[in-house]
């Protein structure tokens, strides 16, 4: 299995949500997702390309 290192995906800035924890290169908080992907009937990591689109899972999936 490939490791990654995830500093290089997710970053802190005060004027992006708040200084929330993102994937870097979007508005999607790190939280959100975990969530979503945490909930008994939540959105398989496939979909997320569906509602966030490949710019948005990309920066998060690596």
């Amino acid at each position: 299995m490939k490791t990654m290192d995830w500093q290089e995906r997710i970053v802190t800035d005060p004027k992006i949500l708040v200084g929330k924890p993102v994937f870097k290169g979007t508005r999607l908080a790190v939280e959100f997702i975990v969530d979503l992907l945490a909930m008994p009937d939540g959105v398989a990591f496939r979909n997320l390309s569906e509602t966030f689109g490949p710019p948005g899972v990309e920066a998060s999936a690596g």
